[in-house]
């Protein structure tokens, strides 16, 4: 037996292992919830940055608060298709 074939696992133990892989997780109640509070975290956020930034922008170039709706404007828009993929994620992993 050289090297190379001490490492070698069955056919069974390398299909488990494959098998336990990210998806399995998710499968799991506390993936799931995990995955569920990452909506509102997500939303949030991406809006949260569009004040920040488009205020900070508004200060610097005096345009009152023009670049602040933009910027929260696209910051839900952000914050809308990251959601639609987490839940395309909660939906995928429940097939």
């Amino acid at each position: 037996m050289d090297g190379s074939q001490k490492n070698e696992k069955p056919d069974a133990e390398a299909g488990a292992e494959q098998s336990s892989g990210s998806n399995a997780r998710k499968e799991t109640p506390v993936g799931k919830a995990t995955m569920a509070i990452m909506i509102p975290t997500t939303l949030a956020a991406s809006v949260l940055v569009g004040v920040f930034v488009g205020n900070w922008l508004d200060t610097k170039f005096g345009t009152g608060p023009w670049l602040m709706i933009l910027f929260i404007v696209m910051g839900s828009v952000a914050g809308i298709r990251q959601t639609k993929q987490i839940l395309k994620r909660i939906e995928d992993s429940e097939k």
